[in-house]
Formats: structure tokens, C-alpha cells, sequence
């Protein structure tokens, strides 16, 4: 490595610790943070606007079935899964 390397390296690891140590004295501790953090940001009803429209921009649209057979074929999907998977799972969990 060539002095003008070696000199950059150095310069740029001694500006790299200099405002680092700066930054370390500047942390906040739990006493000062907690008060700030027991006031509620926003009201929770805008929260809950505000996921609620999240949720239904980003939820895909279900597929409507075109004729009949189709409709029978989903029901009869439907029906098996409630009562086989999430019937077991609910049964499961009244055990614990």
C-alpha cells in the first residue's frame, strides 16, 4: 500500500471514529423517553382507518366462479375446509 493510500485509509477511519464518539453521548435514556412515549401519538380510531384501508388495497379480490358447477365445486371447497382444518385447529386449541 502506497503512503498516499495508507494516509487516505487512516483519514478517512480517524473522521469515521471522530463523529461516531459524537453520536454516542447523544442517546436518550429511559427516563427521559418514557413520559414521551405514554401520550398516544394519534387518536386509535385513525389507526384503525388508517390499517383497515392498508389491509383492503393490498387483500386480493376473491374470484367470482362463472357458471354453476364452478359455484358447487368452491362450496364443496369451503365446507371441507372448515370442517377439517379449521375445526381441528380449534379443537386443538380447547385442549391447551
Amino acid at each position: 500500500m502506497t503512503p498516499a493510500k495508507r494516509f487516505a485509509c487512516w483519514s478517512i477511519f480517524l473522521f469515521a471514529r471522530f463523529i461516531s464518539s459524537g453520536s454516542a453521548n447523544a442517546q436518550a435514556i429511559a427516563d427521559t423517553v418514557a413520559p414521551l412515549l405514554e401520550k398516544p401519538v394519534q387518536p386509535t380510531a385513525v389507526t384503525a382507518f388508517q390499517l383497515q384501508s392498508y389491509m383492503m388495497k393490498h387483500i386480493a379480490k376473491p374470484v367470482v366462479p362463472a357458471t354453476a358447477a364452478q359455484w358447487t365445486a368452491e362450496a364443496q371447497k369451503f365446507r371441507k375446509h372448515i370442517l377439517e382444518d379449521l375445526e381441528t385447529s380449534m379443537a386443538a386449541s380447547r385442549q391447551f
